[in-house]
């Protein structure tokens, strides 16, 4: 079924899309990822239904709770709709069962709408302490140096923390050391 859906997509049937998403959806096989919500949601938006997207994915994880490709796809969806605590839960759920560099990357993501300093330098620390480095979260992190707002907060909230000389503060350090680096700020790494 899954297959057929995604013919039918390709031939731009998206009601055709939804009712063999419905059959694959009774048996489900994890090794597709997160291909078939992106299908769900592509079938969707062609209706002029998107608003049915979540209810649909809620649906869909309260069947299948231990699906972490469901899980991330739907905290995503939260995220783009600006349900941040939903998303922030399903992220930390993520984190929690599976750690991954998508649940770090979408705390991050919430920290930054947020624009939460301290949050964020949890985050970003939570990020270095699990991956050694923040390389692989460039996209996200890449506009922070350049918020006039948020950067010069970040980095006093990072110095007064650090100035306590507490051991547990060095992923804090790295984390912002790594991102003055991204930004190309190497007065401040060098801090």
């Amino acid at each position: 079924a899954f297959h057929l859906a995604r013919i039918a997509e390709q031939e731009n049937q998206p009601t055709k899309v939804l009712q063999q998403l419905e059959v694959y959806f009774r048996n489900p096989d994890r090794a597709t990822g997160v291909t078939p919500f992106r299908l769900l949601q592509a079938a969707l938006e062609a209706l002029d239904q998107s608003d049915e997207l979540l209810p649909r994915l809620k649906e869909l994880l309260q069947a299948d709770p231990e699906n972490a490709s469901l899980t991330y796809f739907l905290a995503q969806s939260e995220l783009e709709a600006g349900r941040l605590d939903e998303a922030t839960a399903r992220f930390e759920q993520l984190r929690e069962s599976q750690p991954s560099l998508d649940a770090d990357r979408g705390l991050i993501q919430i920290a930054l709408q947020q624009k939460e300093p301290n949050l964020l330098l949890q985050r970003l620390s939570d990020a270095v302490m699990r991956s050694g480095d923040l390389t692989s979260l460039a996209d996200v992190l890449r506009p922070i140096p350049q918020d006039p707002n948020l950067w010069p907060v970040l980095m006093q909230r990072a110095r007064n923390q650090l100035a306590v000389a507490d051991p547990q503060q060095m992923p804090r350090a790295l984390a912002i050391a790594q991102l003055a680096l991204l930004a190309e700020q190497y007065e401040v790494a060098d801090e």
